[in-house]
């Protein structure tokens, strides 16, 4: 068996999840990670901490799948899908986050840096901002700015831009994988 160790960026791990060319065979376990947990991990990731490593299978002969707990419509991959042997929470958390699972609400204090779950709160408070929103390739850097500075924010124009900018540049970070290959029949 060869090892490859490549990288990729995490909005491309999470087009690759949503096009069905990441899959993850029958021997993954359930997805366990608590609403906390996948807070904290966007907290590490915006703070530069090391995040961890992803193992893939690549094979031509596919193992059964299990679902990947996603939401979104089932996609036809358009190239041999890897299969994911371990980093599943990681991964498929920040797919939620990205995609705006209903289950994974994390908002962003700008002034305090904080990240946490969406709650009746911080919906209330118009200086917590949702992650998905500063995520989402559409969104306004300016206008979210804007509307913190509305919200009566302390902090200058260019620093709540600047902080906001580090959420959105996330979808750059790389993660570090090893992909299994199989020696492919010819």
């Amino acid at each position: 068996m060869h090892v490859d160790r490549i990288e990729r960026s995490i909005g491309k791990l999470i087009e690759e999840i949503s096009n069905g060319e990441i899959l993850l065979p029958e021997i993954q376990r359930e997805y366990v990670w608590k609403p906390t947990q996948v807070a904290k991990l966007m907290d590490s990731i915006y703070r530069g901490y090391p995040f961890g490593s992803l193992l893939f299978w690549e094979t031509d002969e596919a193992p059964e799948t299990r679902d990947m707990f996603i939401s979104g419509p089932e996609a036809v991959p358009t190239k041999p899908p890897l299969f994911l042997l371990d980093g599943q929470q990681r991964l498929t958390s920040l797919h939620r986050v990205f995609t705006d699972h209903p289950e994974a609400q994390v908002v962003f204090h700008v002034e305090n840096q904080k990240f946490q779950n969406q709650s009746a709160a911080t919906q209330r408070d118009p200086k917590w901002v949702k992650v998905s929103d500063v995520l989402d390739q559409k969104t306004s850097i300016m206008r979210l700015a804007q509307r913190l500075l509305d919200a009566k924010s302390a902090l200058p124009d260019h620093e709540i831009e600047e902080r906001l900018g580090r959420i959105k540049e996330l979808r750059n970070r790389r993660f570090v994988m090893e992909v299994l290959k199989e020696p492919f029949s010819s």
